[in-house]
């Protein structure tokens, strides 16, 4: 037996000729919906603050590494080839890795835009489907290049290791 709220729900999400797949089980309160919203950006702003740290923090590891390697090639001139391959693959690692977190941060930005949208478009904070969890994939191309104060360690950091494996080649 369905309650008097799952009816109401269901027939205010029925367009005509349409019927509602799945009942409501609970409706909440347009105060409900904004503090679920206000919750959500919060950990959405915190999940972004993070993955930018995480970025830095990589940043943080591989150039001392880079610089390490380079200044370990003076000091063993046999190990060089070993040092240079050491090298490359450390490079290649930090791209893929900033990669990955780039996605992760697009990810967060998305999510926060879908939340976000619910102020701009205030009606949908009254629309049966209430579903400020998912995002289609439309919204993660809208992050352009963004983050700059990123992009700059991570350029600077493929300049100094390109600059070291070139020092390094020369040394061959």
């Amino acid at each position: 037996m369905e309650s008097s709220i799952q009816t109401h729900a269901r027939s205010e999400c029925e367009s005509p000729g349409q019927q509602a797949v799945v009942a409501v089980p609970r409706l909440f309160a347009l105060s409900d919906r904004v503090s679920i919203l206000n919750a959500l950006m919060a950990q959405d702003r915190i999940e972004i603050r993070d993955r930018q740290e995480a970025i830095l923090r990589l940043t943080y590891l591989v150039v001392p590494s880079i610089i390490g390697i380079a200044a370990f090639s003076v000091a063993k001139p046999e190990l060089l080839g070993v040092l240079i391959i050491g090298q490359v693959l450390l490079l290649g690692l930090y791209a893929v890795s900033f990669r990955a977190f780039r996605t992760w941060l697009a990810d967060a930005r998305a999510c926060l835009e879908v939340r976000e949208s619910f102020y701009k478009n205030q009606h949908q904070l009254m629309t049966c489907r209430f579903d400020p969890l998912t995002f289609e994939a439309g919204h993660r191309m809208a992050v352009q290049i963004r983050d700059t104060h990123l992009w700059f360690p991570f350029g600077i950091t493929v300049a100094s290791s390109m600059t070291m494996i070139a020092f390094m080649f020369s040394r061959l």
